[in-house]
């Protein structure tokens, strides 16, 4: 196992509708996690990879968003896990052109969605995120706690 660190890890978003349609697989590279999340990545093109995402989608009849992690070793997609819902990543895929959320509302409200060929995504594009944070002295935060919306 100790080989595996050398292998590039890749998320994958694959948007299924109710019916058991596969809309989509895009394949992004990790670059930098911080804390379980991706804070850098790319979208890649990775026909090999959407072959085996058909295959598990397929085979799991699966139902709404799942995102499938994998390494390759070579050319060999080696996959490690099947997540059922939307993982961080899932904005790169958004900005990448494939709209799946709006396929799920298109889906809700009883219209077809025609989803492009799997593959259908710009690639080689980028995501950066970064944290900031913001400092309050009391007389602040004393003003900010006053205008907070309280339950009930």
């Amino acid at each position: 196992m100790a080989h595996a660190c050398l292998l590039q890890r890749t998320g994958v978003a694959d948007p299924c509708g109710a019916g058991g349609d596969l809309w989509a697989v895009v394949s992004r590279r990790r670059i930098e996690v911080r804390w379980g999340e991706v804070a850098k990545g790319v979208t890649v093109s990775e026909p090999r990879v959407w072959e085996g995402c058909r295959r598990i989608a397929a085979r799991w009849r699966v139902r709404g968003p799942i995102t499938v992690q994998c390494m390759l070793r070579g050319e060999t997609p080696l996959f490690t896990e099947i997540n059922a819902r939307f993982a961080g990543g899932v904005p790169l895929a958004l900005a990448a052109g494939v709209p799946c959320a709006r396929w799920y509302l298109e889906e809700a409200a009883g219209r077809v969605v025609t989803a492009p060929a799997i593959g259908t995504y710009r690639s080689g594009l980028y995501l950066t995120r970064f944290d900031d944070s913001f400092f309050l002295d009391d007389e602040a935060h004393a003003r900010i706690s006053r205008r907070r919306i309280r339950p009930g």
